[in-house]
């Protein structure tokens, strides 16, 4: 699944992302992470279905604001 993250902090750049995204969820253990680029000025990650909700949890205590996309 698709899940589209902003930062909370102004100074993060657009380019940093989804990379800061997927060293968060890697950092808690979500192994199906991966980057999936940046999508009008949002980073993209995308995780496995089963770890979507963990990974949106996990977003949002990491600083940033998170939405996953609709299957």
């Amino acid at each position: 699944m698709r899940i589209f993250v902003k930062p909370l902090k102004d100074e993060m750049t657009v380019s940093s992302i989804a990379q800061e995204a997927f060293d968060a969820l890697r950092n808690v253990g979500i192994t199906s992470a991966r980057i999936g680029g940046i999508i009008n000025d949002q980073g993209v990650v995308l995780v496995d279905a089963p770890d979507c909700a963990f990974a949106l949890a996990m977003l949002s205590r990491a600083g940033f604001t998170a939405v996953a996309d609709a299957p």
